[in-house]
């Protein structure tokens, strides 16, 4: 991917929650639950071999999201990042499949994952429900990690 990729994604980001704020605003001064997740990776708060100008991009959006969820918490409003890890997903087969490299790098990435397995996206998604649950309203400026233990 171009680096110059890299950046316009995290400028999305920050287009995208400039534009939802202002919603987000009214619904907490409203009494309403008003979340925000972004999904960043878990390169944004371990790095990525080979890859540095996306993990400084992600970590841009890391650095963002704390600051939203800082400048808005009396709204009241949550702001929290989901950062998976490695994920079986069918995009990353097929970048996978494209290099020859699925049996490979399954395997070798399995084994430096404390679980010993890749992550669903399931769980990824389970995550971010449950930080838009009415009990977690608690919970504000996280980068929670999806990863088997691989990022703590």
């Amino acid at each position: 991917m171009d680096p110059r990729d890299r950046d316009r994604g995290a400028a999305r980001v920050l287009t995208v929650a400039r534009h939802v704020l202002p919603h987000l605003r009214a619904a907490g001064a409203a009494g309403r639950r008003a979340s925000l997740v972004v999904v960043p990776s878990d390169s944004a708060k371990a790095g990525s071999f080979g890859d540095a100008v996306s993990a400084a991009a992600r970590a841009g959006v890391l650095g963002m999201v704390r600051s939203v969820a800082r400048e808005n918490a009396v709204v009241p409003m949550t702001v929290n990042t989901v950062c998976p890890g490695p994920t079986d997903t069918a995009m990353y087969r097929e970048l996978a499949d494209a290099q020859g490299l699925t049996g490979k790098v399954f395997s070798g990435m399995t084994r430096g994952i404390p679980t010993r397995r890749l992550g669903t996206s399931e769980e990824v998604a389970a995550t971010i429900h449950f930080l838009l649950c009415p009990g977690t309203a608690y919970i504000t400026g996280q980068a929670i990690s999806v990863s088997g233990g691989l990022t703590m």
